[in-house]
């Protein structure tokens, strides 16, 4: 198995625990992976355990001079993806990103979530990424920069993965806004972004204070200076360059406020905001 096909192992693991935020027992894992990847029949094929090569080598035997069943009948065996997933547990632990507690669930550490949240698709292969077709991470037909004519795909679910903000930062959103875009009050969760008030080029944080939860074209819009919000009484602007849109209807429409007041927008952010936003924008 390359070390190529192993960063498959890498993305899926490490995207499948971002999203159980709770951790994952080790087998509950395993079904997982198994289940949302499309793996090769060759990584299926069984290898003998730790147990099972001890057992091997008492008896004077290698595993290639046995066929699968014999090998499975005979020894602890496990399939070869498996084990390569146990490598890049190992992988994780070594560099901090994963800790197990007592029960044996897998869990992400702040660094691990840092590094899971950097990971992308960008350099895949066509055959990688079929790999991953299934995960719930991969469109499909899954895209691969290798294709031309897949490139633009490729960008836009990188672009898709950058709006939607850092997970942390937009699950806190998710949550002080009731799941509703504090602007259109759209309800449909998957269309909502974690939109920074500041930059985060400029130095502005990713916490709900200097966020919005926002539906996908607000947030273009909002990073457009397109639509304003007043600092003084939080009330939406529109840019006259949408005053024969439907977006015309935002005008003077109430900034939601969240659930609590610390996940409110601070104050400073939406003044330095609002020095960029341009109503008479041609």
């Amino acid at each position: 198995m390359s070390a190529r096909m192993e960063r498959v192992f890498e993305y899926a693991l490490g995207k499948t625990l971002a999203q159980h935020e709770q951790g994952l027992e080790t087998e509950v894992a395993y079904r997982l992976i198994d289940q949302r990847c499309r793996l090769p029949e060759e990584w299926r094929k069984p290898i003998p355990t730790s147990t099972g090569y001890s057992q091997l080598k008492r008896d004077g035997l290698r595993a290639r001079d046995l066929t699968d069943q014999e090998l499975s009948r005979r020894y602890p065996t496990e399939p070869k993806w498996k084990n390569r997933v146990r490598f890049t547990v190992r992988h994780f632990r070594d560099a901090s990103w994963l800790s197990a507690d007592a029960n044996g669930r897998w869990n992400l550490t702040i660094a691990g979530q840092a590094a899971v949240e950097a990971l992308t698709l960008s350099g895949y292969t066509r055959a990688e990424l079929e790999i991953l077709n299934e995960s719930g991470l991969v469109g499909d037909p899954p895209p691969s920069e290798d294709d031309p004519s897949d490139k633009e795909r490729c960008r836009v679910l990188r672009e898709i993965a950058v709006r939607r903000g850092q997970r942390k930062m937009r699950n806190d959103l998710i949550d002080a806004y009731n799941a509703t875009c504090a602007i259109s009050g759209c309800d449909a969760v998957e269309a909502l972004e974690a939109a920074h008030i500041v930059p985060s080029a400029e130095g502005g944080a990713p916490t709900p204070s200097n966020g919005l939860l926002l539906r996908a074209d607000i947030h273009t819009l909002f990073d457009l200076g397109l639509l304003g919000i007043d600092p003084d009484d939080r009330a939406i602007h529109v840019s006259t360059r949408l005053a024969a849109t439907t977006y015309a209807e935002l005008e003077g429409r109430d900034l939601r406020a969240p659930r609590d007041t610390h996940s409110a927008p601070a104050l400073p952010a939406l003044q330095w905001r609002w020095r960029y936003f341009m109503p008479d924008k041609v």
